[in-house]
């Protein structure tokens, strides 16, 4: 399942399945060796600060009360956890957490919802635990078979739309053991992926964040669709472009529905997320928007700004141009199976013909768009 490593990797991270150190897996905070399972320095771990620059399987153990976890989803708080990571294939992290349940839709119909864990404050500092904060945690939440292909389906889509804009969630592919504290529900390895946090993304792209209680949603809507800066257009373009690729209506850029707002001076950069109400993962849950008059999420309808032909034609070349590199990402990509490629592909490919289609182009441009 591994793949090489892209770039400049300063960490290798494995976990085996069983948390392969058994007799000594100690829950206690710190650094421990595999072999020997004795207590380590802390200042022998590496500096962490590349977690989604490595595309090698990450394996990842969290422990906790799962009865409580999942007694409480529908009103969710924190609740204490333990988080295990293995360094370098010599020694294994124990970190204090808290975790819960996270989502909308996915929680009522999932047995397993998506998690997010948060990395509180304890006697442990690590600088990657420092910097991580929290994560977003996306799992398979029901029939393994059938919702694995949507969770590789959906993390397709987080990648796509990194070759379509820096400004956009990183993800990472994980192997993830899910543990009972109590020892009363089996323990679970399934899947999952990793979802990098606003606060490491407006880092790492040198832009802040921009939440609602900073700004109304006519403000928003009035800079987006009414007088954007050219360059705040395209990215609007390319995002609702990208969207419309996957098939996906259950956003609202303006009021941030499944997006949230990024800036750099007054360069609007909209970031989707959560995309299993797409056509591209087509969940057997998942409807079309009530604003968009079609019958299932198989089908596209545009919900993009309406533009001038000009604005609106360099944003479809763009996109036209990632085609290629689309492609690639998909074929050498070894966490996704083959059949579910071929599906991938195959309503990627009906999305380029459509805006191959100058009438069709024209037709969304004007007719779909929103004002």
């Amino acid at each position: 399942m591994l793949r090489s490593v892209q770039g400049s990797v300063l960490l290798i991270i494995l976990l085996l399945p069983i948390f392969a150190m058994g007799q000594f897996a100690p829950r206690e905070e710190g650094v421990f060796g595999i072999e020997s399972g004795n207590p380590l320095p802390v200042d022998i771990l590496p500096p962490v600060d590349k977690l989604f620059e490595s595309d090698q399987l990450l394996k990842v153990r969290i422990e906790t009360n799962l009865q409580k976890l999942y007694q409480f989803k529908y009103d969710p708080e924190y609740q204490k956890a333990t988080f295990t990571i293995e360094v370098a294939d010599t020694m294994f992290v124990v970190k204090k957490i808290k975790v819960k349940v996270r989502g909308k839709t996915r929680v009522t119909i999932c047995d397993d919802p998506p998690l997010k864990i948060n990395f509180k404050k304890t006697d442990f500092e690590w600088e990657w635990f420092d910097k991580l904060k929290s994560l977003k945690i996306v799992t398979p939440c029901d029939d393994p078979k059938l919702y694995s292909k949507y969770l590789m389906k959906e993390y397709f889509a987080y990648l796509s739309f990194n070759i379509f804009s820096d400004v956009s969630y990183q993800v990472r592919y994980i192997e993830l053991t899910i543990s009972d504290k109590q020892q009363q529900i089996k323990e679970e390895v399934k899947y999952a992926f990793l979802v990098e946090n606003d606060r490491k993304l407006a880092k790492r792209t040198g832009t802040k964040e921009v939440e609602l209680d900073d700004t109304t949603a006519g403000a928003m809507a009035y800079d987006l669709y009414v007088n954007p800066t050219d360059q705040t257009l395209f990215n609007l373009n390319v995002m609702s472009l990208f969207q419309y690729m996957i098939g996906n209506t259950d956003y609202t850029a303006s009021l941030f529905h499944n997006m949230k707002i990024f800036k750099n001076g007054d360069t609007i950069f909209p970031v989707p997320y959560d995309f299993d109400y797409s056509g591209l993962v087509d969940a057997n849950y998942a409807i079309p928007s009530k604003s968009a008059p079609i019958g299932n999420v198989k089908e596209r309808y545009y919900l993009g700004p309406c533009s001038d032909q000009g604005s609106f034609e360099k944003a479809v070349n763009y996109v036209l141009s990632k085609k290629p590199e689309l492609m690639q990402r998909l074929n050498e990509d070894s966490y996704i199976s083959t059949k579910v490629k071929d599906e991938i592909r195959e309503y990627i490919e009906s999305f380029y013909s459509l805006i191959s289609d100058p009438v069709h182009l024209e037709s969304i441009r004007v007719t779909h768009c929103i004002n």
